[in-house]
């Protein structure tokens, strides 16, 4: 009886995943930017006003959006093109009015800031081999794929396709960004790396909490006692 109650709890939390989780085909020689839906390509659902602030210490406002699957910041030209920030490592941040996006070799959208130190998300779309599937929904196929990429041409965008039928998921990581705006995985590693001298006070509060770290709110509180800690020391 126990045994059936565990196979009749597994099925139930794979039933359940399979309803929350929301996955895209894309099929050989198709664009992927092309033919997904808005919500599976941009952060938002509408290009939104944003000020990008340049390293160098200009301003430009724009219409700006996201774009996860290419790990690029679009925007809407005077000519109604959409286009890329050509140079992403001249920017130093980009502010819209709920949200941030740092550029640190990728794109972070910033979460929760606490003084300098800040919690991120990097948003992208797994891409698997679309085969035959299994009864739990599991690809069958052990083939490899090869991936789209993009390239440049005066800052313009150009779309490459991609050589096989995939499916893809959209997926975020959590990050942790220093003062200096440098990114690191939000793990118990970094955060003594984050947060140097404090050894001490994280070991006790990671003991006394057991802290989720693919928990955004977990994070969060763990980002304020570090900040205190770094305060009252």
């Amino acid at each position: 009886m126990r045994v059936v109650f565990m196979v009749a709890c597994l099925v139930l939390s794979v039933a359940l995943a399979a309803q929350t989780r929301k996955t895209y085909i894309v099929r050989a020689g198709e664009i992927p930017v092309d033919v997904l839906p808005v919500e599976a390509v941009y952060s938002f659902p509408h290009f939104k006003k944003g000020i990008v602030y340049m390293r160098d210490g200009t301003t430009t406002s724009q219409l700006l959006n996201y774009n996860l699957a290419l790990d690029e910041m679009h925007f809407i030209s005077g000519k109604k093109d959409t286009l890329a920030i050509a140079t992403p490592e001249a920017v130093k941040y980009i502010a819209f009015d709920s949200t941030s996006f740092y550029f640190d070799k990728n794109y972070f959208e910033v979460l929760f800031k606490e003084e300098e130190n800040k919690l991120a998300i990097r948003q992208f779309l797994l891409q698997t081999p679309y085969g035959k599937r299994s009864a739990f929904n599991i690809s069958s196929s052990i083939s490899s794929i090869d991936t789209y990429s993009n390239t440049f041409n005066n800052g313009r965008m150009a779309k490459l396709q991609i050589a096989k039928d995939v499916e893809m998921e959209k997926k975020l990581i959590y990050f942790i960004g220093d003062r200096f705006n440098h990114f690191y995985p939000a793990d118990k590693k970094f955060f003594y790396k984050i947060f140097p001298g404090k050894k001490v006070e994280l070991d006790t509060f990671l003991k006394l909490h057991h802290v989720n770290f693919y928990n955004i709110n977990e994070l969060i509180e763990l980002m304020k006692f570090c900040t205190a800690a770094k305060t009252d020391g």
